[in-house]
């Protein structure tokens, strides 16, 4: 049995057997003290801590491995505190566990000498995140049969950064994989100016404003209209895009929720409310048009038809009716659709879907398949380690 690891810059997902848990990527320093919280000790569930008055740190940036010695504190965490694993046990094969494209040698090694040397697991399996998501695609439609004989196009919309990657008979094809750096981190932190700008001061409240993010955006389907209608007199006209947002407290309110339109004024005279307008879809319209924050990359869309276009013909049509979207952000309402209606009617965008119901926010895609044995290639021993020394794909 394997422990699966999918590192990503937000959270790490970790399966054993039937276990599946996500646990936030990061340690935090409190700041009237020298206390250090980590992984899901960060989440603030009682009213004696807020979010601002943390200070975070995170092991990876731009969606690779930067900083080990912060990954090694979140992984024991991990390992000792939550599983209770033991990488010696009989019944412990080794790792398994995903890996960004393009990563820099360096960041591999870090990868090897944590699994290896810190923690001493036996073995190490090393995938691609796009294949694995892939092969979990086809073992939950039924497919699987047909994964090293297909090909497909796999959009994760990240943490730190969109990646799209065709896979052809279960291999990813590295040139023809792109990355737009647009991400769920960048999308926060322009929620966050915006805010800061037209209401309340919240730079130093990151975690709030990303919970806000994926409650109250989504993605427009009409982006001028909705425009239109945000800045329309009388204010009925856009009823249906504000919203009033409730920041918690931390006394009575620890997560921050969308209020009701039936809700009387005399129910929040103890809350800070924000309202949303025009923010809910102009934060997501950025992986469309990244040049509105100054970015000189092509729109997500174009993105794909860059990436396909780089396949071999006879592949490229296959590839327009298999793209499968994955990731956290993928979440969005109507990414889907607005991707759809991007691309057009030659092209087939579907959600990556799995099995348990607590993983259908595609989120633990590359996880599941991670878990599944048949997808387990590549194995690097630790004595091939030790007489090889670091790992290279």
């Amino acid at each position: 049995m394997y422990v699966g690891l999918d590192l990503g810059g937000g959270y790490v997902k970790v399966g054993l057997g039937e276990k599946r848990l996500q646990v936030p990527n990061c340690t935090a320093a409190l700041k009237k003290s020298n206390s250090i919280l980590v992984g899901d000790q960060t989440a603030v569930e009682d009213g004696s801590l807020r979010h601002s008055d943390l200070t975070y740190s995170r092991p990876f940036e731009r969606g690779y491995l930067t900083n080990p010695d912060n990954e090694i504190e979140v992984l024991e965490r991990i390992f000792k505190d939550i599983l209770r694993v033991n990488p010696s046990a009989p019944n412990i094969a080794g790792v398994a566990l995903t890996e960004a494209p393009f990563a820099p040698s360096e960041s591999k090694a870090y990868l090897d000498e944590i699994v290896f040397e810190h923690f001493g697991f036996k073995s190490l399996v090393k995938q691609n995140a796009a294949t694995v998501a892939a092969f979990a695609h086809c073992s939950v439609t039924g497919k699987e049969n047909s994964y090293s004989s297909s090909a497909y196009l796999m959009v994760d919309f990240g943490y730190s950064f969109t990646l799209v990657t065709p896979v052809l008979c279960g291999s990813p094809v590295e040139a023809a994989t792109k990355r737009l750096d647009i991400g769920g981190k960048l999308l926060t932190n322009y929620l966050k100016e915006l805010v800061s700008y037209r209401q309340f001061n919240l730079i130093d409240d990151t975690h709030v404003i990303e919970m806000a993010r994926r409650k109250v955006c989504y993605a427009s389907l009409n982006f001028q209209a909705d425009l239109q209608r945000s800045v329309s007199q009388p204010r009925k006209a856009s009823l249906d895009i504000r919203l009033k947002y409730a920041l918690p407290n931390y006394h009575n309110v620890l997560e921050g929720y969308i209020i009701p339109l039936e809700a009387e004024k005399s129910d929040l005279s103890d809350l800070q409310v924000l309202e949303f307008c025009s923010e809910r879809f102009v934060v997501p319209e950025l992986y469309f048009h990244p040049s509105d924050v100054g970015l000189n990359q092509a729109g997500v869309h174009e993105v794909i038809e860059h990436s396909i276009s780089l396949c071999p013909v006879e592949v490229q049509d296959i590839l327009r009716q298999n793209i499968v979207v994955t990731g956290g952000n993928s979440q969005t309402k109507n990414m889907v659709a607005r991707l759809s209606r991007e691309l057009g009617p030659r092209y087939i965008v579907k959600r990556i879907q799995t099995k348990h119901k607590e993983e259908n926010d595609s989120i633990m895609a590359p996880l599941v398949g991670l878990l599944d044995p048949k997808s387990q290639t590549n194995i690097l021993s630790k004595q091939e380690y030790e007489e090889q020394g670091p790992y290279r794909q």
